[in-house]
């Protein structure tokens, strides 16, 4: 699925996967620090933090849903930079997305037709998971707030303004970050792809051997 839209994960491939320990988050593609370059291509996934197992029908909790920060490129849903326990601890079912990062997320080339924008779509794909499945960690599907810092928070603004992403969640809060700052938005976006794939080495001229 490199860059194309994700799917929902139909089966663990295990009977029980045990959710103790984090996963390594998505690569982040950041020049200053070997530890933001660590990661996986396989890093799409979901930390959910509730208040209390067994389920209560009787009570359900309010959710939050953060989306991280670090201009599209870096940033990490780990508990290290985002702990959770503060809100925790008040009664609230918190959620913490990760999504694809650099040129894995947000590469553009439609004439082999990647459209684009996968990261965001991935963060779509969540809060849809989490409208489907949140009640099994005794939050209410009804009272969802989706909240993101720095780029997080531009993607908060979009998905506020889009109708495919605004049904999964009732209110937003953006910390920082605003949809309209200009250096995020792709100017020439299949020539920057090859001019990439120059980078790395390739010589060729084909778009299909650029992926």
């Amino acid at each position: 699925l490199r860059f194309q839209s994700p799917v929902p994960l139909q089966c663990f491939n295990q009977p029980v996967l045990n959710c103790s320990v984090e996963k390594a988050g998505f690569i982040r593609p950041w020049m200053f620090s070997s530890w933001f370059t660590e990661g996986s291509e396989d890093g799409l996934f979901l930390s959910v933090y509730t208040p209390g197992l067994p389920v209560n029908d009787l009570v359900k909790y309010p959710v939050m849903v953060f989306v991280h920060g670090g201009g599209f490129r870096t940033g990490t849903a780990s508990e290290y930079f985002y702990d959770p326990k503060y809100l925790v601890q008040r009664g609230v079912v918190v959620v913490i997305m990760s999504y694809r990062l650099g040129p894995l997320g947000f590469l553009s080339m439609p004439s082999v037709g990647i459209s684009g924008n996968a990261g965001l779509k991935d963060q779509r794909l969540a809060l849809q998971w989490v409208q489907e499945n949140i009640h099994k960690f005794g939050g209410d599907a009804q009272n969802v707030t989706f909240f993101g810092q720095s780029a997080g928070s531009m993607s908060v603004y979009l998905h506020y303004l889009s109708p495919k992403s605004r049904q999964y969640f009732h209110r937003a809060i953006c910390m920082s970050g605003v949809m309209c700052t200009e250096s995020d938005f792709q100017v020439e976006p299949e020539e920057k792809a090859r001019k990439l794939a120059r980078l790395l080495g390739y010589r060729g001229t084909s778009d299909n051997d650029v992926l």
